[in-house]
């Protein structure tokens, strides 16, 4: 579904956060066909809220969604980018997408302090032939607790942080408009020491999207990524409606996906709805 035709269906109404998977990898592209299925491009993912879009990350699968803007988005007043960390697998769509959009938009950046000198340092002539200062994104460098209050044609949207539990740290986002709520906690490794804490900021999530990085049994401790069965524990005591599984391994296929995604299935934690993410995927939130 395109922007436009989103617009077209909703046109009376921007009651509803629309959320789209442009990609769903972990560490780094995977692009042979037995990645298809789930989707080889990293983390990126975009909640429109009204006429302004949110972006959750820049991996490689921002350049698709950088195609569809270019081609026509209407009504789309600012795009307000938030990054949970600079690693790369976060922030290389980045490369692409900002001489994409070339002054189509007004595009703010979030992430934590010193943001902005790492994406001087990564569009240097050296690396890119676009730097980030031409594009005329204005860079925004964040707290653990930050509070953000966008205006948009639907109402305000109230975006909250949150430090997340990943090697080099991170931030987590929760985002509220029109009476519903999607969560951000990629990357995320459940410490319980700062579970009471991570409940809080998930609790009653209409989306919670989830870092199922690891594989149930094989988790690697101190690497800052989770299973889906975790999460979909910590989803129902969250009381989370749904949860999107995503960051997947690098190396792990389709068929692998799949296994797990049916072993999700037939857990039925109740109260909480466990999804898998595929690129290309849309939700009504």
């Amino acid at each position: 579904m395109t922007f436009g035709e989103y617009q077209m269906r909703a046109a009376d109404s921007w009651k509803y956060m629309l959320f789209n998977v442009w990609g769903t990898r972990g560490s780094f592209p995977a692009v042979s066909g037995k990645f298809m299925e789930y989707g080889g491009n990293t983390s990126c993912f975009s909640v429109l809220c009204g006429d302004i879009l949110i972006v959750l990350d820049a991996g490689s699968g921002l350049a698709q969604l950088g195609a569809q803007l270019s081609q026509g988005a209407r009504n789309i007043r600012s795009i307000h980018m938030l990054i949970s960390h600079t690693h790369i697998d976060h922030i290389m769509g980045l490369y692409l997408f900002l001489s994409q959009l070339r002054d189509r938009f007004e595009l703010h950046i979030y992430g934590r302090s010193g943001l902005g000198k790492i994406l001087d340092e990564m569009t240097a002539p050296s690396y890119w032939p676009y730097s980030a200062a031409q594009s005329g994104a204005q860079i925004h460098e964040l707290n653990a607790d930050s509070q953000l209050m966008i205006e948009s044609g639907g109402g305000n949207i109230r975006i909250s942080s949150m430090n997340g539990t990943h090697p080099g740290g991170c931030l987590w986002y929760r985002i509220e408009y029109g009476g519903s709520s999607v969560v951000y906690m990629l990357d995320c490794e459940i410490q319980e020491a700062v579970r009471p804490a991570m409940l809080r900021f998930a609790a009653n999530a209409d989306l919670l999207v989830w870092d199922a990085g690891d594989v149930p049994g094989q988790e690697k401790k101190g690497w800052g990524h989770s299973t889906w069965k975790q999460g979909a524990e910590f989803a129902q005591e969250a009381g989370a409606a749904k949860i999107l599984m995503a960051h997947y391994g690098w190396s792990h296929e389709d068929t692998l996906l799949r296994h797990m995604e049916m072993n999700a299935e037939a857990a039925g934690q109740p109260g909480s709805a466990s999804i898998f993410a595929k690129e290309g995927m849309v939700l009504f939130v």
